[in-house]
């Protein structure tokens, strides 16, 4: 298994993993203003191993669940999915031990409870309320 006995008895929760990659995330976000760019788990990964506009890496490469193809795998050997609500907030999901995605395993962080929804939900009220951001129609 790609994260090893070692790894699994320090976080015996797998939420703490997802966890862990959103800390990362911070870390990136603190140093770049912004998500590391893209939606696709290698584009995710490559700004997180440093091939960003600051060239800061808060991933290692030496990390024994990233696979041949750069993706990042949970515990289970899928490859994590991103969904970059905002510039500030990225969704990260895991299969769950079924390794099928949308099952009532899945994992998710930060957890919907509704937040991300009333977010995107606000911005678009905004763009829609402020013609000058939404200058679509004259276009």
């Amino acid at each position: 298994e790609r994260w090893g006995k070692a790894a699994k008895a320090a976080a015996p929760d797998p939420i703490e993993d997802l966890a862990l990659i959103q800390s990362m995330l911070e870390v990136f976000r603190a140093a770049n203003g912004v998500n590391p760019y893209g939606a696709e788990n290698e584009e995710i990964v490559a700004g997180l191993l440093g091939r960003n506009a600051k060239a800061v890496a808060v991933l290692p490469a030496d990390l024994p669940n990233l696979d041949a193809g750069g993706r990042l795998l949970d515990r289970w050997g899928t490859p994590y999915r991103f969904h970059p609500v905002t510039s500030q907030v990225m969704e990260v999901l895991s299969a769950g031990p079924d390794r099928a995605w949308w099952t009532a395993d899945d994992l998710r962080l930060p957890e919907d409870d509704g937040s991300l929804a009333a977010e995107a939900n606000g911005l678009a009220a905004t763009l829609n309320s402020n013609p000058s951001l939404n200058d679509s129609e004259t276009r």
